[in-house]
């Protein structure tokens, strides 16, 4: 698969281009999977945990059947994608997951869940509350001021008890 921006191909298995640094697009779930596999055959051939014919074996195994019932795999030699329709050998690269359509028959990139709002609502109730407490601190410092305080039960003006009222 090449890069859109400068034409250099991706490598397999990673997420941006090593040249330009531009984001590999996302690819259908089957072909991560099926990279990934590749990727750890070629680590276990080098480290000598799977001999020649295994892994050509394993290789062949992680070949798939798309919708449109062309076939595709990867070629060990160019790291590439490959299709087949039975006819004719393509090299060509898997579409986007914008461009494919999903089990549901929508597309996942072209219909993104909105962005939640919980951090403005949580900002906007905490500003609130703040309003609240500060306008009860300057009725409660208005009503002292005036004398007029809401008397408590038990605390009736007395002997060696003070009045609040002016």
């Amino acid at each position: 698969m090449q890069c859109g921006n400068c034409g250099a191909d991706y490598v397999l298995g990673e997420t941006s281009c090593r040249r330009c640094g531009r984001t590999r697009p996302i690819l259908a779930p089957i072909f991560i999977e099926i990279e990934a596999r590749f990727i750890d055959h070629e680590g276990r051939r080098r480290r000598g945990e799977l001999a020649e014919a295994a892994y050509r074996h394993e290789l062949n195994g992680l070949a798939f059947q798309d919708e449109t019932l062309g076939r595709w795999w990867l070629n060990p030699e160019e790291r590439a994608w490959y299709w087949s329709d039975g006819r004719h050998r393509l090299r060509r690269d898997p579409l986007p997951v914008r461009h494919a359509v999903s089990e549901a028959g929508i597309s996942r990139l072209d219909n993104p869940q909105k962005k939640r709002k919980f951090p403005c609502l949580l900002v906007s109730l905490a500003a609130m509350g703040f309003l609240v407490c500060v306008d009860g601190a300057i009725l409660g410092g208005l009503y002292l001021l005036q004398g007029t305080a809401i008397p408590l039960p038990g605390l009736e003006a007395g002997p060696g008890v003070p009045s609040l009222a002016v």
